[in-house]
């Protein structure tokens, strides 16, 4: 049996392109009305999410205006609040003002030696990191220079970060307010006024194994909890007749 071919081979691809340009426009519509679908929800979501935050936001005003008039002290236990997140810095922050006795434990020589200083009033300036001590000595002015220049030659250690570190107790020491008086037992001592600047690691409470280096020996000052020497203050020294 002979078949004879009646339609050319170029008619054949022609109609198999026609298919498949139809197949191709046919799937490219399809895409098309999903990726329409698609922005369409997204923006009805977009929309429906704006109207929802708009309500929550007007909920949240009036009950808050709700909470405000039914608690007046509100606003001081929101402050509280705020304190108490602030609570670590004020911690790391705060001063050991404690090792201040220690400190003149170290820095004044025990009784009886001559150089000793009887101590009656000791402030402590943190915004100047500055000491004054008021007190008498019983060997005058060579006991006064004597506890200056102890103060000029010790130095504080201390670990930071880690890293032990030293530095001078005082670069700066100034005696005034000089006179002679009475002390308790009728010596005639020299009643003076001593400023000085210390570093600001002294006191810090970031700062630890605190040792205060004197010519008298050290003195480890990082806790401070024996309390106060009942020796290490005195009564003020009283004003000589006629002097001053």
């Amino acid at each position: 049996m002979i078949e004879i071919n009646l339609v050319p081979d170029i008619k054949i691809e022609f109609l198999r392109s026609q298919r498949l340009r139809a197949r191709v426009i046919a799937l490219s519509v399809v895409v098309s009305l999903i990726a329409i679908g698609a922005v369409v929800a997204l923006a009805m979501y977009a929309g429906t999410q704006a109207i929802r935050n708009a309500l929550d936001d007007s909920q949240i005003k009036s009950e808050a205006a709700k909470l405000n008039s039914n608690n007046p002290d509100l606003t001081k236990l929101v402050t509280i609040q705020n304190q108490l997140n602030i609570i670590s810095d004020l911690n790391s922050n705060k001063l050991v003002s404690s090792r201040i006795f220690d400190l003149l434990s170290a820095i004044n020589p025990a009784s009886p030696s001559p150089n000793h200083i009887s101590v009656s009033t000791v402030s402590l300036d943190p915004s100047n990191t500055a000491i004054t001590i008021e007190g008498s000595a019983d060997a005058g002015f060579n006991g006064a220079d004597g506890f200056k220049k102890t103060i000029l030659n010790t130095n504080v250690q201390y670990t930071q970060n880690g890293q032990t570190a030293t530095t001078p107790l005082s670069n700066s020491v100034t005696v005034s307010n000089t006179s002679l008086g009475m002390d308790s037992s009728g010596k005639t001592v020299l009643r003076f006024t001593l400023m000085f600047t210390y570093p600001s690691q002294l006191f810090s409470n970031d700062v630890s194994s605190v040792t205060v280096q004197s010519p008298t020996g050290a003195v480890d000052v990082t806790d401070s909890q024996a309390g106060v020497p009942s020796s290490l203050f005195s009564q003020p020294a009283g004003s000589l007749k006629g002097g001053n």
